[in-house]
């Protein structure tokens, strides 16, 4: 497994993140890859998992701030 993190910055969206996590997903050998970020996530990194999908055959998951929250909601994720 490999984990990354980025530093959230509002002004920036996640897009260059991709060739880190694609040396990742190499060096692991992994067959998913996924961003998740509180932000949003720029139109070149969506065409970006998708050229990288139909290449090599693995998925790049994207999950911006309002995929996440929903998900944080649904499954009831910091209820206390």
């Amino acid at each position: 497994m490999h984990t990354k993190a980025k530093h959230w910055n509002d002004k920036a969206p996640v897009n260059n993140i991709f060739e880190q996590l694609i040396d990742g997903i190499e060096a692991a050998n992994a067959n998913l890859g996924m961003v998740i970020t509180s932000g949003t996530i720029a139109e070149s990194a969506v065409k970006a998992a998708e050229e990288y999908a139909e290449a090599t055959g693995i998925q790049i998951e994207l999950v911006d701030g309002d995929q996440f929250a929903k998900l944080l909601i649904e499954q009831g994720i910091g209820k206390w």
